[in-house]
């Protein structure tokens, strides 16, 4: 029998009851984080050291005098239940971080978020070819003054070797997306063949639910996940230790009636176990789980907002298949990462190269910064787009997922890339020479070595396309994006050589047909010797 309630003889608070209360509990809301404010935005762009040595040259040249080549670096500078409809009366118990709602506020203030693997090597990397371009920039400043007398000139030698040298297009190849443990969404008919999908990727698969056992592992099965011989509840989860769920979790794929506190447990223990963990859900419950994951996947269709803006990717049509094309995608922009990397050594190599022999033998200069600036606005469009534009591989979803604890950019592809720059530099230096001690002058050698560094800049993007496939099946792959850096290359190249005001920009004097003739043959010549060893190393570089 229903108990009615009179609503007339209920009585609210009392402004004075409320005032009291706020001084006690607060307002009634959740924690938030701080939003970044304009000026800590500028800060950050006025911190990048490309900037600032962009910032510095332009300063030189305005001291020196001149004007023409200080404005021309200067322009580079510059969700709780929702009521609709009806009544009701409610007694409030608690509000704001006491709610259930304000628990999990708490829970996801606690998750620290971390960097992903490819974060943190990247950086680590970036510190120290920070360091060691630093040295470089010192040394060079050092020896050029001692030698010539002339330390302001000495600084700018020094800081056109640090533009060379700083690895600034690191960040900007950073786009991926690896998972390799998924917790599985309520099955759907594409749900089977994208298990599937994941086991042939040798990506495991667990579900997590509030479901009765029985019911969650009948889920499991139609869904295709296996092995099915056990399932851990809630109740038993919570009497493990951490050391016995985490040995459990290695086997264990299905955890049934669990509250949100025991999935961000399980989380945490399988990023403890050494997995690389990517979480979905669409509840408010499961917001402190997403945010722990590595990854943390939301649904965009069904999916709160507090599981929305937990999450670190949002699937548009709360397909878990959409997550295994995601996997597809995110191992082929890896494999062009490492491409990427080993294209951007490799071209520093010969530039760094060029920037600090004529100092440490008291030769002419061969590149100032404005030469640096036209082969960075090579390099960022070689190693931001178009080794994304190519194709993924054949057997991108056969391969078993790579040990998170090895390194990303380990010494084995490092060493490529500096074999390959090492080549370029080996060919560029000998042009140098045989221009200022051979036939030609100090314009001649400056034109006719740049002329060569940037055909065999195209060159290490033509062969680092494919480290299985020789440059010549590789052309016949569609990919717009390398084609117009092609076209834009040569066409800026030949107004810096042709047009009188951009050729006394750069320094160069006048090349003949014979002298572009022998330039492509040399740039191409560089990177040869990589051609060659593709055919006859092919199971090395599939090894790699």
């Amino acid at each position: 029998m229903e108990q009615q309630t009179n609503s007339d003889s209920l009585n609210g608070l009392s402004d004075a009851d409320v005032t009291a209360r706020l001084q006690k509990h607060g307002y009634n809301e959740l924690p938030s984080t701080k939003g970044r404010s304009f000026f800590a935005t500028a800060l950050e762009v006025v911190r990048e050291p490309m900037f600032l040595l962009l910032l510095a040259c332009g300063t030189i040249y305005f001291v020196l005098g001149d004007l023409q080549e200080a404005l021309m670096l200067l322009g580079f500078v510059f969700s709780g239940t929702l009521i609709v409809q009806g009544q009701g009366i409610a007694e409030v118990r608690a509000t704001g971080i006491h709610t259930e709602m304000g628990k999990i506020g708490k829970a996801l203030q606690t998750v620290q978020l971390e960097g992903t693997q490819l974060q943190q090597e990247v950086g680590r990397l970036v510190k120290r070819v920070a360091i060691a371009g630093l040295a470089m920039c010192i040394l060079v400043v050092v020896l050029y003054g001692l030698t010539r007398g002339d330390w302001l000139k000495g600084v700018l030698a020094g800081i056109t070797l640090a533009m060379a040298m700083l690895p600034e297009e690191f960040p900007v190849v950073l786009t991926i997306f690896l998972a390799l443990v998924g917790l599985a969404d309520p099955v759907r008919p594409t749900v089977p063949a994208a298990v599937e999908q994941c086991y042939s990727a040798g990506i495991r698969v667990v579900m997590i639910t509030g479901d009765h056992p029985t019911t969650a592992q009948s889920i499991a099965r139609q869904a295709g996940i296996r092995p099915l011989d056990e399932v851990v509840t809630g109740p038993e989860l919570e009497s493990m230790n951490e050391g016995e769920l985490q040995r459990r979790l290695k086997t264990i794929n299905v955890f049934a009636r669990m509250v949100p506190e025991q999935k961000l447990r399980l989380v945490n223990a399988l990023k403890a176990n050494g997995e690389i963990v990517a979480m979905t859900g669409d509840g408010v419950n499961d917001a402190p789980a997403l945010k722990a994951a590595h990854i943390g996947i939301a649904m965009g269709g069904r999916g709160t907002d507090v599981a929305r803006e937990a999450a670190s990717l949002v699937l548009l049509d709360d397909d878990f298949a959409s997550i295994v094309q995601a996997v597809r995608m995110g191992r082929r922009i890896f494999d062009h990462l490492q491409k990427a990397m080993i294209y951007i050594v490799a071209v520093h190599v010969p530039i760094a190269g060029m920037s600090l022999v004529p100092v440490m033998f008291g030769w002419p200069l061969v590149l100032l910064p404005v030469h640096i600036l036209f082969l960075e606005l090579i390099i960022d469009p070689a190693c931001s787009v178009v080794f994304e534009a190519e194709p993924e591989e054949v057997d991108v979803m056969r391969r078993r997922p790579r040990n998170a604890k090895e390194s990303i950019f380990g010494w084995r592809l490092f060493g490529l890339g500096v074999l390959q720059g090492t080549s370029v530099f080996l060919i560029v230096l000998a042009f140098y020479l045989l221009g200022m001690f051979g036939w030609k002058s100090e314009g001649d050698a400056t034109a006719l070595s740049f002329t060569t560094l940037v055909v065999a800049n195209l060159g290490l993007i033509f062969a680092n396309r494919s480290w299985s496939r020789t440059i010549w099946s590789t052309i016949r792959t569609p990919n717009p994006a390398l084609w117009i850096v092609l076209s834009g290359t040569l066409c800026f190249l030949g107004l810096t050589l042709y047009v009188p005001f951009l050729r006394g920009l750069f320094h160069f004097s006048i090349l003949h047909p014979n002298d572009i003739a022998i330039c492509l043959a040399a740039g191409s010549l560089s990177i040869l010797w990589f051609e060659g060893l593709k055919v006859f190393k092919k199971k090395w570089f599939v090894a790699t």
